[in-house]
């Protein structure tokens, strides 16, 4: 028997709902609860290379959580797991260096909690770049929650360098412009 909200990923059931909806969860813990004027659609297996978020032309604010091409079971979890931090302020286009540092970072914590051992290679150096320029926020994520929950509708990219250099004031200025910048995959 299925489950209703699995997905067959190389033979194995997986209940993308459920992950999606631990994922967001923890996402929520850690930066502060999504715009629920966003209405998560789903996960969707599709042809992309990477996973990313798409939103479809209903003029409605709903977004859909594509899986990578070739994603299997684990490797899904691991891609719902980032696009989570992403489903906390939905945008189109890229997303800045600040998210996707986060999102790599809560990737780490869902593995660790949720898929010890598994290891999913190493990271494209965009990404490794980005997680290395958060390290200094992490040891206390309380002005990011605070700032997204006195600024409704607006998200982690949305934040300029004056407002981040404001919420770490001991951020290198050139840190606090990187993180702000748009991130770019690169190989």
């Amino acid at each position: 028997m299925t489950a209703p909200s699995g997905m067959l990923l190389q033979g194995v059931n997986v209940d993308v709902w459920w992950i999606l909806g631990r994922c967001i969860t923890l996402a929520e813990h850690l930066l502060g609860p999504r715009d629920p004027s966003f209405t998560p659609l789903g996960v969707h297996l599709s042809d992309f290379d990477q996973p990313c978020l798409s939103f479809p032309p209903s003029g409605t604010k709903q977004v859909l959580v594509n899986l990578g091409r070739g994603a299997g079971p684990l490797n899904a979890q691991y891609q719902i797991a980032h696009e989570a931090v992403h489903l906390l302020n939905p945008v189109q286009g890229m997303a800045s260096v600040l998210e996707e540092g986060l999102a790599v970072w809560i990737v780490g914590a869902y593995c660790a909690q949720d898929l010890p051992g598994y290891d999913p290679g190493p990271l494209p150096p965009a990404y490794a770049d980005a997680l290395a320029l958060v390290q200094p926020l992490l040891g206390d994520l309380t002005p990011l929650r605070e700032w997204r929950a006195a600024h409704p509708g607006r998200g982690l990219t949305d934040l300029t360098t004056a407002e981040l250099r404001g919420l770490y004031p001991d951020l290198r200025a050139e840190d606090a412009t990187a993180l702000t910048a748009r991130h770019v995959n690169r190989p």
